[in-house]
């Protein structure tokens, strides 16, 4: 688990916007669909080992949003859930291939306003 952190920090840390992020979690996830599914299969949840992307991902947040990380917490969740969710229907094959795109782009939009609303708030 943690070398998939890793690799994955390697990911997130030079993204300009929550919305990159969430695109290259998702790539990134695709790429390592077995890897994905064990990590998320809660046999590491108990481990205790902390979520440092998370963290990180939220102290950039508040960088590119000016808020503190704090005030970021909501939208990156709320983007991590929906990345999850959609990287989860992509490699379980859940969604047609003719869907695939649209899903995307509903991530892509919906991420999009979530972001819009939170600079506002």
């Amino acid at each position: 688990m943690r070398r998939m952190q890793q690799d994955l920090s390697q990911i997130v840390e030079p993204c300009d916007s929550l919305q990159e992020v969430c695109q290259r979690y998702i790539e990134f996830m695709l790429a390592h669909p077995h890897e994905y599914q064990l990590v998320n299969s809660g046999l590491f949840s108990n481990v205790g080992a902390g979520r440092p992307n998370l963290e990180l991902i939220m102290k950039r947040s508040g960088e590119w949003l000016g808020k503190s990380p704090e005030d970021c917490m909501a939208v990156v969740l709320a983007g991590w859930a929906l990345s999850h969710g959609t990287a989860t229907l992509l490699i379980s094959k859940a969604v047609p291939p003719a869907y695939e795109a649209k899903l995307r782009t509903a991530l892509t939009e919906t991420i999009d306003f979530l972001v819009r609303n939170a600079i506002r708030a």
